[in-house]
């Protein structure tokens, strides 16, 4: 009888023991999964802002080609309003160097007081400057480019820039502020240099398209068609500007993504292309 229960008692233990050593394995087994979980999140955050901090000293250096114009206390350019301006109030891009070294540079964009201020490059297709810098390096900011399809010089009826929404503030994050009709207010031009002219992009729309919108058209068959395009994007706009483009205007749209990442919707900005009169404007 007492070796029966003696015997019981080992077996209990045993089986304590076992049930114990299983559950310290699962405990650190669980802790290595979170461990590795967390190095690979630290490794991710560092692998980010590192390619920001990247980003941000390649662009910085290349403001080095460009003179922006004087600006007022509050931020924004002397004399900025709807009309257009006077050169002296513009951005100077020394172009002349500025594609000696990177080729694939057409414009410069640039909006005052706000984090706007890039170099406009052009490829061979629409993949690559997604992931690409200026400078041709590897990077998830990518760069802001024209659509490989439109003139370089600006000359068709419409020009498509894309440029990524960052949440470091940079590249096209300042584009999907115009979704709010008081940024539109203190922010209504962008100034566009290019090789040969400069232009104000004179805001008229804005608004969150789905990919299978014609915000993105390009080929016109006739004025006729241009104009039913011109009043459908421009019904479309949830800000009220009071432009009004007309079959005569050339178009420049500014494309990223939403805030949400949403892979069906871009935020979509349209803009009058308007040269800005000069008599003598350096390239």
């Amino acid at each position: 009888m007492i070796q029966s229960t003696c015997i019981q008692y080992a077996d209990q233990e045993r089986g304590e023991r076992m049930a114990n050593g299983k559950k310290r394995w699962v405990f650190r087994l669980l802790m290595i999964i979170l461990a590795c979980i967390f190095l690979f999140s630290l490794y991710q955050v560092l692998r980010i802002w590192m390619e920001y901090r990247k980003c941000e000293k390649t662009y910085e250096a290349l403001t080095s080609y460009v003179e922006l114009p004087q600006t007022t206390s509050s931020g924004q350019t002397e004399g900025q309003t709807n009309e257009l301006t006077e050169t002296n109030d513009f951005i100077f891009v020394d172009f002349a160097t500025l594609v000696q070294q990177y080729p694939d540079v057409v414009a410069w964009v640039y909006l005052p007081d706000s984090t706007l201020n890039y170099p406009v490059v052009q490829g061979s297709d629409n993949e690559y400057y997604l992931t690409h810098m200026v400078d041709g390096a590897i990077n998830s900011a990518g760069s802001i480019f024209m659509d490989y399809r439109c003139d370089a010089t600006f000359s068709d009826k419409h020009t498509i820039l894309y440029g990524h929404y960052m949440h470091n503030d940079s590249m096209f994050r300042s584009v999907a502020r115009y979704q709010e009709q008081s940024y539109f207010d203190t922010h209504p031009v962008i100034q566009l240099a290019t090789l040969e002219k400069q232009y104000e992009l004179v805001i008229f729309s804005a608004y969150v398209a789905t990919v299978d919108q014609n915000a993105w058209e390009l080929y016109f068959s006739d004025d006729a068609q241009y104009a039913v395009w011109l009043k459908d994007i421009t019904a479309r706009s949830i800000i009220n500007t009071e432009v009004a483009p007309q079959t005569t205007d050339r178009v420049v749209t500014l494309s990223t993504c939403t805030s949400l990442a949403q892979e069906e919707k871009r935020v979509v900005v349209h803009a009058v292309l308007r040269e800005v009169p000069s008599t003598d404007v350096e390239s």
